[in-house]
């Protein structure tokens, strides 16, 4: 998997469509990830939705992305890693 300066390697590079269906996905493993990233998926949906609905772009655009990477690296030298 490709890497970014700063970020480690990507985990999801989820369409807006497709995040619903990955969360909904997420909660139903034996072992799902911390609920931290599921319910902040939840909440981009819902800020992605009013943002596109006021700059009356189509949220169900092919266009939109959301990247989910497994670590950042701050400035600060500290590394945050799900």
């Amino acid at each position: 998997m490709p890497t970014t300066e700063g970020f480690g390697k990507i985990l999801w590079n989820l369409n807006l469509n497709e995040i619903e269906s990955k969360v909904n996905l997420l909660r139903k493993l034996e072992n799902p990830p911390h609920s931290n990233l599921i319910e902040g998926l939840l909440q981009i949906i819902l800020a992605l939705d009013i943002f596109l609905d006021t700059s009356l772009q189509s949220s169900e655009s092919d266009n939109f992305y959301i990247v989910v990477y497994n670590a950042v690296h701050l400035d600060s030298g500290e590394i945050y890693e799900l």
